[in-house]
């Protein structure tokens, strides 16, 4: 092993993708949930057991520094790894960390996956409708201003990771509607317009978030049917996001199949 890949829980990763190691961010909840990045303890361990396994350097892909403090935790742990360790602030979440991560645990080597995850990340998309936004405006994950105003008058908002944060991108009269916005503007992201077909070949990685057995699963294969995808994962969200999120939600994260 020349390279380790280490990651953190809310990459949606589910334990049939154990070459990569997941450090887990704590969920408490005393009626108002609410997450903590991982001690730097439990990092460090991460890394001396990556070493004691034979790896010669670490790779870790982890979730956006503008959410959480997971980034600089990695980082201070970095300082009593037994072997160098390059921690990659992804500037997303969720499925989209987890695509970039199996991407750079994939690579020939530690430098190739580092460059792999940064390009990979930057030119991902990550797109959600919750059913509540009020736990993530609890949270501070999002705008209360413009949530509250949008839930007030009946209109459900479509929220994109843009530059690491959690960011309204738009809204729409109803979830049925917005889960389409959702739908149209991930497609988008890959072909230009939902209504142009991909011309330019472009092969992705694929990640939907959803309750188990929801038709939006579906809904989302249909619509890509045209677009060549590599790797095509359906995955409930990690717990660590759904405290945020709330049980209620429908995402989409993809990014080009780099390797």
């Amino acid at each position: 092993m020349s390279f380790a890949c280490i990651t953190d829980s809310t990459c949606a990763l589910t334990a049939q993708y154990d070459h990569i190691t997941q450090v887990a961010l704590s969920v408490s909840d005393d009626g108002n949930p609410t997450t903590s990045q991982p001690p730097v303890s439990a990092i460090v361990q991460a890394y001396e057991d990556a070493a004691a396994a034979g790896a010669r350097s670490i790779v870790a892909p982890v979730l956006s520094g503008n959410i959480s403090g997971t980034v600089a935790a990695f980082t201070t742990a970095a300082a009593s790894s037994p072997i160098p360790v390059d921690v990659i602030d992804t500037r997303t979440a969720g499925g989209a960390l987890g695509l970039v991560a199996l991407v750079a645990a994939e690579a020939e080597n530690a430098a190739r996956a580092g460059a792999l995850a940064r390009e990979m990340s930057a030119k991902s998309f990550t797109g959600i409708v919750v059913g509540d936004v009020k736990t993530l405006v609890r949270g501070g994950r999002l705008n209360a201003s413009k949530a509250t105003m949008a839930a007030a008058l009946g209109i459900t908002p479509l929220i994109e990771v843009r530059n690491g944060r959690l960011q309204l991108r738009e809204t729409a009269r109803g979830k049925k509607r917005a889960r389409a916005r959702l739908i149209a503007r991930a497609k988008s992201h890959v072909v230009g317009s939902a209504k142009i077909p991909n011309r330019t070949g472009q092969v992705i990685d694929l990640m939907v978030h959803c309750a188990p057995d929801d038709p939006f699963a579906d809904q989302v294969a249909q619509a890509f049917a045209d677009i060549p995808i590599r790797r095509h994962i359906v995955a409930p969200l990690p717990a660590v996001l759904t405290a945020h999120t709330g049980e209620a939600y429908w995402a989409i994260a993809l990014a080009p199949a780099l390797s």
